[in-house]
């Protein structure tokens, strides 16, 4: 057997307790830190399962650098267009979803793919190619040292974008970037998609780099993930344009999640930047008209933006807790377009002034949860929100109506239940549900809404996630 040394070191790295990760789960508007302590470290007990005040702001500190990188990607996802894009392609694929459900209201059960209904599949592939195309891969490709770029080809795919009610075919430019990398001490030649993916990455971990930085009032940058994924963009900014200062390439990156073609339009700003410096402009001075462009086009569709927020928000007119969630999200994405169009790359300017603090006052963080090493499974995890706890409830409804249909996707129930499915607050629920069934609970917790819906009606978290499921359809 192969041993990876250089991807078992970085994940050695990033189970130091002086770097701290997460997870941030996309269209589930919520994130994970691992703490690396036992409850008992926290001064949590069997008795006492609350976290006090003073504690909460002691793990936040402590773990501020893991949190601000998954806030970073919760920001983008609400505040760029091709975050938007995503969210929109994941609603569409949810209401197609909903049709494959059995249509008994007290069932959890999905029959799976229905290939008589060929107006539905082509919807459903419609959105995956889109969304896979909008990514960009790493294709598990990233599984040795990132040496270098050799070179950039372009080749063209199909999307699928929403207009209406009807799906416009569109041809993008996506970059195919050929790099070498180090594997078992030898040089392997490979290629990536550079899209979405590989921008988010890259902007997050290098503001939470400088952040890092910021707070323990280093004198440099603690680079743990050189030569992982997290630093492609890095590596490929040097490549188009070895001057290119840091600040510089991370707005440009900002800059480039406003467009479809976010991986192109990255590498064509570069260029651009790259071609005027030889005619004498300072990097700060081609990036403010870069700015100043964005922000333009940002509000020449405004209007249009806000009411496709409308539109999303509708969807879920006569399904109570998720219209509320909708409401609430859509009510702070067009607040951060707004923002946008005031400052198109207004996170990475907050960083490099050292306002970090600043900027989750632009944008308030969603829930998340610490992540504790006991063995113990109840009550292991601590869930915090700075939300009001109606909002922050309605949300944790979005997020199990998510894991629900990302659990099963063209699947039937039947199918999926082969293995183990455990619900998201498996690890931190009290409930008497949890007690009773934690077998469901932690293997295929879509059935907990069965219980409930044969009992007293009394939905926890992911059976009303179920529920809401099955209401109307609007497709």
């Amino acid at each position: 057997m192969n041993i990876n040394i250089e991807r078992i070191e970085t994940l050695l790295r990033k189970l130091k307790s002086e770097d701290q990760w997460g997870t941030y789960y996309m269209g589930k508007f919520y994130f994970t830190i691992a703490t690396n302590k036992k409850r008992s470290e926290v001064g949590l007990t069997d008795d006492k399962k609350e976290l006090s005040p003073e504690m909460q702001l002691h793990l936040q500190q402590e773990n501020f650098p893991a949190l601000f990188h998954e806030y970073i990607h919760y920001l983008h996802e609400l505040s760029t267009v091709i975050g938007n894009i995503g969210i929109s392609l994941d609603l569409s694929a949810k209401a197609v979803f909903s049709n494959w459900l059995d249509p008994n209201i007290k069932s959890s059960m999905s029959n799976g793919i229905n290939k008589k209904r060929s107006d539905l599949l082509n919807i459903y592939s419609k959105v995956i190619i889109t969304k896979d195309v909008l990514f960009g891969n790493a294709n598990e490709i990233l599984n040795g040292k990132f040496i270098e770029v050799k070179n950039i080809e372009y080749i063209e795919q199909n999307i699928y974008l929403l207009e209406e009610i009807t799906f416009i075919e569109n041809k993008l430019s996506i970059p195919k970037i050929h790099f070498t990398q180090l594997i078992e001490y030898k040089t392997v030649s490979e290629h990536l998609l550079f899209g979405k993916y590989f921008l988010y990455e890259g902007l997050a971990y290098e503001l939470d780099r400088i952040v890092d930085m910021q707070v323990k009032k280093l004198t440099e940058i603690k680079d743990y993930c050189k030569g992982t994924e997290y630093t492609v963009l890095r590596r490929l900014s040097q490549y188009l344009f070895p001057d290119i200062e840091k600040q510089t390439y991370l707005c440009i990156a900002s800059l480039s999640l406003q467009y479809i073609d976010c991986g192109r339009t990255f590498i064509k700003m570069v260029e651009r930047v790259r071609e005027n410096c030889k005619l004498g402009f300072s990097q700060e001075e081609i990036v403010k008209i870069l700015k100043e462009e964005t922000s333009s086009l940002l509000k020449n569709k405004q209007n249009d933006f806000n009411d496709a927020q409308d539109e999303y928000k509708n969807v879920f007119m006569k399904r109570k807790l998720l219209f509320k969630a909708f409401e609430y999200l859509s009510d702070n994405i067009k607040k951060l377009y707004s923002e946008r169009i005031e400052n198109p790359t207004f996170e990475v300017d907050y960083v490099f002034q050292g306002k970090y603090g600043e900027l989750l006052n632009t944008a308030q963080i969603c829930d998340y949860m610490y992540l504790f090493t006991d063995d113990e499974e109840y009550m292991r995890d601590f869930i915090g929100t700075s939300i009001d706890l109606e909002t922050s409830s309605v949300l944790k409804t979005l997020l199990t109506y998510d894991h629900y249909y990302t659990s099963h996707k063209i699947f039937s129930t039947t199918t999926i239940e082969q293995q183990e499915s455990t619900c998201p607050f498996f690890y931190c629920c009290d409930l008497p549900l949890r007690k009773t069934h934690t077998n469901i609970c932690k293997t295929k917790p879509w059935r907990i809404f069965e219980i409930s819906s044969n009992s007293d009606n009394q939905y926890c978290w992911y059976g009303q996630g179920v529920l809401e499921t099955k209401g109307i359809n609007e497709i």
